[in-house]
């Protein structure tokens, strides 16, 4: 029987055993120090990630591929009650100072906890740099495709409640997102996920006061312009191109309409004088594009396009604008 497995086989005795348990390094004394309800799975857990040079304590890993697996010893320190695991775990660190680069491998001071650890600088710069090239390579983030669970999301929720980003947050989120297209198949995804999902009343409410009276910057509008301008120019299509409102929602739409009249400033705004040029080459300056084209079976958008140069006729007619 070799050595590796009289250790596992040693590793295995503290099955179902709560306690504490260390990796001794029998050549520089160095150990690290931890608790586990399951001392023995835990030992596996530690020597399995070791063996694959992958375990998430740096300094037992390095120390652990130069000096060998030989060189470790793996035991039960003390049998100890779930009740009592951490505050005997912390006794054994103080006693030990396993934390201290000198004496061990632990790197927190605190059992069960991080707290008093800082990465350094350099640490840092190279959890951003994988951060970055795992998004390069294209390997997937770990909670892509799976689902928190309800527990979990209401305790989100309800720490979220009342949160209110800074001024400086919005600045940050909004230039992070500029030049991001949803792609089709996210939108498609979106769209599927949202379907027959309502606001509440309270949150229609909400979003009802949030908007009124707001009013989009200049440079808001124009930059929405662009955008949609820019939109026909790549070959992507409006969403409701081609689509018609169910009768549920033309009624909803209706009904929300239903008694609204536009102010006289609205009226002056949207007025234009229009200079129509018939086929035979009748002239009509007229006011109101839409009763025209309504009256003459002529498509408004048609004649609009053909009014701003994209379009050079509609059925032989011609649309100016007349300032």
């Amino acid at each position: 029987m070799t050595r590796n497995e009289r250790c596992i086989i040693k590793i295995l005795d503290y099955d179902n055993i709560s306690g504490i348990y260390v990796i001794l390094n029998i050549i520089t004394w160095k150990l690290y120090i931890g608790s586990s309800v399951n001392v023995a799975r835990r030992l596996c857990r530690h020597l399995y990630l070791l063996r694959a040079a992958d375990h998430y304590n740096d300094h037992l890993q390095q120390s652990f591929l130069l000096y060998g697996e030989n060189s470790f010893e793996f035991f039960l320190l003390e049998e100890t009650p779930k009740e009592s695991l951490i505050d005997t775990e912390q006794q054994w660190f103080n006693e030990t100072q396993c934390y201290e680069p000198n004496k061990g491998y632990n790197i927190c001071k605190i059992a069960y906890s991080v707290l008093g650890m800082k990465h350094t600088n350099k640490s840092r710069a190279l959890m951003s740099e994988v951060q970055k090239q795992s998004y390069i390579d294209g390997r997937v983030p770990y909670m892509l495709g799976k689902r928190h669970l309800v527990q979990t999301r209401t305790k989100m929720a309800q720490k979220a409640l009342g949160r209110i980003c800074s001024q400086q947050t919005r600045i940050l989120l909004s230039e992070s997102h500029k030049g991001i297209y949803v792609s089709d198949v996210t939108r498609e995804k979106l769209r599927i996920a949202g379907l027959g999902r309502m606001h509440s009343t309270a949150t229609k409410k909400k979003l009802q006061s949030i908007n009124r009276g707001k009013k989009l910057s200049t440079d808001t509008r124009n930059e929405i312009s662009k955008a949609l301008r820019q939109s026909y120019v790549n070959g992507r299509i409006h969403p409701l191109l081609g689509k018609t409102h169910s009768d549920e929602t033309k009624s909803k739409i209706s009904k929300a309409l239903s008694g609204r009249t536009a102010s006289e400033k609205t009226i002056s705004k949207a007025s234009r004088d229009w200079l129509i040029i018939n086929p035979h080459g009748g002239c009509f300056y007229i006011r109101n594009l839409a009763a025209f084209c309504r009256e003459h079976n002529l498509s408004r958008a048609a004649m609009g396009l053909v009014a701003d140069g994209k379009q050079s006729t509609h059925k032989n007619w011609l649309c100016q604008r007349h300032y």
